[in-house]
């Protein structure tokens, strides 16, 4: 590891390990130069100081969305099917809150309360004890766990937060690096689920794996659409083609690929099990499935994931689909990545929005619809898609607005000429005349 390498390294640990090598320290989109004589670290020390360094960043931020996550959820259920804990809970006095007439106070409470039963379920998970069940695998029961958490903390290496500002290197295969370490998940999950020695659990591994595979040909599918019209698999340069296409100004990709969208939203809130396809975890029939068996802070390395990918998720649609980070004034770094998190919120809102107002479907129905549905309208919205940049490509791009409705249409007709089901006839009992 030498000055010249680190200096090539366009990534923020290797700016910081530039920094720690030299003294010198240059951030443009902040307008930061700095530079202390006396700081020169060897490269090879400067470097590995740097990863522990974003690592730790990285896990900050993790957890700290996390619990924000959390709380956001508790809020959202509250509203929606009027909680009185998640609304109420907070230094003041709920009864106070709840029957005065003052609106400022009303608004605190409604907004700004509930942020003590956080606390306190993050407390409960840490004092609860930690159980192995005797006949379980120990070691891989151990690292079930962690598996899981670490796959969906390297999914956020590739999330560009800010311009030129990748955790990691801006890799060429892009978003499939998210998705390999995604696939990932699902292997901690039927670790968890075979190590238990726990029939209920095992079902729940095995249901995830069969969900994940279902769901995640249709969301591959429908980010080929992506693909096809921006020409590459980097996520800057996806980010960049959305602000500027050609020689013209540049629109989202959600204008050109709704169709898509809508598969890859469906398809994500499958992906991280949540709400109308939280089979690996249904409490009704699996006593919750795969982490029956789990307690205290084990258990709470579920439930950090099963929120950390859900916020993934809802960030790869803001970077493919809304632009990423961005927005006026995006040329900023702190600006850009608050305007990626506007737009990963907004997606986060709609996946509790859903959860908290949809019914859990059978297991029969979500395999069908992923298979029966999903993947024949992605296959569809490539062929599209193709059309799609042919036409444009002889019109002109001043053409695109003819253009991006007709998937919305083909959806339409998908939904009206799907074959209802089959009633079942109802047999009409016979009894046996007496004798």
């Amino acid at each position: 590891m030498t000055l010249q390498a680190l200096k090539h390294l366009h990534r923020f640990d290797g700016g910081l390990a530039y920094f720690l090598a030299t003294g010198k320290l240059k951030i443009s989109t902040l307008g930061i130069h700095y530079q202390i004589p006396w700081l020169h670290l060897f490269p090879l020390a400067a470097w590995i100081i740097s990863m522990f360094v974003m690592s730790g960043i990285v896990a900050g931020f993790v957890s700290v969305n996390v619990m924000a996550l959390v709380w956001l959820e508790r809020k959202v259920s509250g509203l929606i099917q009027n909680r009185m804990g998640p609304m109420m809970i907070n230094i003041l006095q709920p009864k106070m809150l709840a029957s005065s007439k003052n609106p400022v106070l009303k608004w605190i409470s409604v907004w700004f309360g509930g942020w003590l039963q956080t606390m306190a379920d993050g407390v409960k998970l840490l004092l609860k004890e930690d159980i192995i069940p005797v006949n379980a695998d120990k070691w891989v029961f151990i690292t079930a766990p962690i598996c899981v958490f670490t796959a969906s903390l390297m999914g956020y290496a590739l999330i560009p937060f800010a311009p030129q500002f990748p955790i990691i290197e801006n890799l060429n295969i892009g978003f499939l690096f998210i998705f390999a370490f995604g696939s990932y998940t699902v292997i901690g999950i039927l670790m968890a689920g075979w190590s238990s020695n726990n029939k209920y659990s095992l079902l729940g591994g095995m249901r995830s794996a069969a969900q994940l595979i279902t769901y995640e040909i249709p969301m591959l599918l429908a980010l080929l659409g992506v693909v096809m019209m921006t020409g590459t698999l980097k996520m800057e340069k996806i980010v960049n083609f959305q602000r500027s296409l050609g020689t013209h100004h540049g629109h989202w990709l959600i204008l050109y690929q709704p169709l898509g969208f809508l598969i890859f939203l469906i398809a994500g809130i499958a992906e991280t099990n949540r709400t109308p396809f939280d089979m690996p975890e249904a409490e009704s029939e699996l006593v919750s499935g795969f982490n029956t068996e789990y307690s205290g802070f084990r258990f709470s390395l579920f439930f950090l994931s099963e929120f950390s990918n859900m916020f993934l998720s809802c960030a790869l649609g803001a970077t493919l689909f809304l632009g990423g980070w961005s927005g006026p004034g995006s040329s900023y770094g702190i600006i850009a990545f608050l305007w990626l998190m506007i737009k990963a919120y907004g997606l986060v809102l709609v996946f509790m929005w859903i959860r908290w107002t949809l019914p859990r479907v059978r297991i029969d129905q979500m395999m069908e619809f992923g298979w029966k549905v999903l993947t024949p309208l992605a296959l569809l919205n490539i062929l599209w898609t193709g059309g799609e940049i042919l036409l444009v490509k002889i019109q002109g791009y001043q053409h695109q607005y003819l253009y991006i409705w007709f998937p919305i249409s083909l959806l339409v007709l998908a939904m009206l000429f799907m074959p209802k089901p089959k009633k079942k006839r109802e047999h009409k009992l016979k009894f046996a005349p007496f004798l």
